[in-house]
């Protein structure tokens, strides 16, 4: 019969093997914006979503064939809040095309401000950590944010990301205009 093992050495084990098994850590915080303005919050994120130039455009357009978009069905429909003027409800937002993998979509700070025609939300990427390893393929990050009801009451609803901007028709199903180079 194998002598037993020390009861120090059997409360270590599973301790040992847990710690590999644990929860990833919490997405970090969205920053607040400007004060009393909406905040849109992420419904969708993934590194092979997108198309192959950055663009924003009403969820209900990213979900046609020759968007460049791939998203899941799962997402909600695209539907205008109930008692505000149409706009759309969800964005999709591709960064376009990245030459190894950790980049991701996020909300800059402050997410959102306001300009003299618009409620603008400025995105950006997230880049992985310097020396991190990364895989060596092409990707194209990108999300779907949930613009909250009040962003509505807005005239215009620009998305901003670098240089570029795209703001939002007042109906779902237009691409929007685009801004920058």
């Amino acid at each position: 019969m194998p002598p037993a093992a020390p009861p120090l050495l059997l409360l270590l084990v599973p301790l040992i093997l847990g710690t590999g098994c644990q929860a990833s850590p919490e997405a970090p915080p969205i920053p607040a914006g400007d004060e009393g303005l909406p905040t849109p919050v992420w419904l969708y994120r993934a590194s092979q979503c997108g198309p192959e130039d950055p663009v924003a455009v009403p969820l209900s357009r990213a979900r046609s064939a020759d968007s460049g978009f791939r998203l899941p069905a799962n997402l909600p429909p695209d539907r205008p809040q109930e008692g505000s003027a149409p706009s759309p409800r969800h964005v999709a937002v591709g960064l376009g095309r990245f030459r190894t993998g950790g980049y991701a979509v996020r909300l800059q700070d402050p997410p959102v401000t306001r300009s003299e025609e618009a409620l603008v939300v400025h995105v950006g990427v997230q880049r992985p950590p310097p020396g991190s390893v990364v895989t060596q393929a092409l990707t194209h990050p990108c999300g779907v944010l949930r613009l909250p009801a009040a962003m509505g009451a807005f005239p215009e609803i620009e998305i901003r990301y670098g240089d570029r901007s795209w703001t939002l028709p007042r109906s779902g199903g237009g691409a929007g205009s685009a801004a920058g180079a």
